[in-house]
């Protein structure tokens, strides 16, 4: 049996600050949290040809880019249970990719 002590993900957390290594910080996800991913890509298949950057701080809206006609940042509405939806396209890079511009553009940059 395990030690009650070796489960708690703060201990792990401390113990990894201190330099032991832990096989994972958590063991397994909890069931509540598993759903397949064909319940949340879009009708449209857009969502599988994306990068995913991550979700929001609230947790309902979730980021992505995609380099198919130049650089965009995607948003997504996230609902538990619910297929995404594209909310907002983002041009990056004004609209051009960013390997197309000069070198002497990037080196004008301030940052």
């Amino acid at each position: 049996m395990r030690n009650a002590k070796s489960c708690n993900v703060v201990h792990r957390l401390h113990s990894l600050q201190l330099g032991e290594k832990h096989r994972n910080l958590f063991t397994r996800i909890p069931a509540r949290l598993q759903f397949p991913v064909e319940t949340v890509v879009d009708n449209q298949n857009r969502l599988l040809g994306c990068i995913l950057l991550g979700f929001t701080a609230e947790g309902h809206h979730l980021l992505s880019y995609t380099s198919t006609h130049g650089y965009r940042v995607q948003i997504w509405r996230f609902l538990w249970g619910q297929q995404a939806e594209l909310l907002a396209e983002i041009d990056l890079f004004g609209g051009q990719r960013a390997f197309d511009k000069p070198i002497s553009c990037w080196s004008s940059c301030k940052t």
